[in-house]
């Protein structure tokens, strides 16, 4: 089995809906490289819920990673080179881990719609 490269054909899935009436925006189709570049650019929570999946590579093969599996190898191998090129080479490793973190949603503060305003009364 032929190792994937960066220009191997790749279908990111599992990205947030940017339009909930027509579901767009829930696959990206490019490179292996365009899509991990889409995954680190996504917030922590939206990563969990992302798949990538390539091929054929020259071999005919075929293979998928869930989002601990990206992090992974973005870890090992670091940004993809057009990435790394905009950036000004490649980050430090504990930056790359900070990346590809995939923590839990916290929202911002301030009033949410389950809380009532302060009451302006004494």
């Amino acid at each position: 089995m032929q190792k994937p490269t960066c220009e191997t054909p790749a279908r990111l899935d599992g990205l947030p809906c940017t339009n909930w009436k027509r579901r767009a925006g829930v696959t990206m189709e490019g490179t292996r490289a365009e899509c991990v570049a889409r995954w680190l650019s996504l917030t922590d929570h939206d990563k969990r819920d992302c798949t990538l999946g390539w091929g054929p590579t020259q071999d005919d093969s075929y293979g998928r990673w869930g989002a601990v599996a990206i992090g992974a190898y973005v870890i090992a191998n670091g940004l993809p080179p057009k990435m790394a090129a905009e950036r000004g080479g490649q980050p430090a490793p504990e930056v790359l881990e900070r990346w590809t973190a995939t923590g839990a949603y916290s929202p911002p503060p301030g009033l949410h719609p389950t809380e009532s305003p302060p009451s302006r009364c004494r």
